[in-house]
This record gives C-alpha cells, sequence and structure tokens, in this order.
C-alpha cells in the first residue's frame, strides 16, 4: 500500500475498510486442536469400559418406539436425571412384553 494512502477502499460514495478488525481475535486461544482430539479420545475410550450391549427381544427396535415419550420427558428437561428416565423407558418397555 502506498504510503499516502488512507488505507481505506474507496467504492463509489462509501468508504470500506481495506483490513476489517477481526473479532476473534480478541479472544483467548482454546488448548490446540491435537489436545482437543486427545481430550475427546480420552473421554469416550473411558466410557466404552462401562458400556453395555443393547440386548436382543422380542421388540427389537420397537423398544425404542415404545419409550420415546418416556425419554422425550428428559429431553424436554421434564425429567432431571437421565438415569430415573432410562429406568422409566425399561419399565415401559417390560410392562409392554408382559403384555404378550
Amino acid at each position: 500500500m502506498r504510503q499516502n494512502s488512507s488505507g481505506k477502499l474507496l467504492v463509489g460514495n462509501v468508504n470500506l475498510p481495506v483490513n476489517p478488525k477481526n473479532e476473534r481475535c480478541e479472544q483467548t486461544p482454546g488448548p490446540p486442536q491435537r489436545k482437543r482430539q486427545k481430550q475427546s479420545v480420552a473421554l469416550v475410550r473411558g466410557q466404552l469400559d462401562k458400556a453395555k450391549a443393547i440386548t436382543n427381544h422380542l421388540y427389537g427396535l420397537q423398544q425404542f418406539v415404545i419409550g420415546k415419550p418416556v425419554w422425550e420427558t428428559y429431553l424436554k428437561g421434564e425429567e432431571k436425571d437421565p438415569k430415573v428416565a432410562m429406568q422409566k423407558v425399561v419399565d415401559a418397555v417390560q410392562a409392554e412384553l408382559k403384555k404378550g
């Protein structure tokens, strides 16, 4: 850029700055991408040790349809504890199994 220029680009009757202010420059940077990936990998890996497979039974995927109104209460915030909500889902599916 020329030394005696104003630093603005003139387009028609509008003055536009050549280098607009970048708002992200003022934010404090987070950890590097490689560190964030390691943190998420460790979190997922730790949860895999506790995970259990969904057991097969008479209803198969229908169990999710049966439990949908119950687990949606957790997603909507009506039920605060996810374990309580999931236990209610299990109870609903078991009740459906008993009906035959």
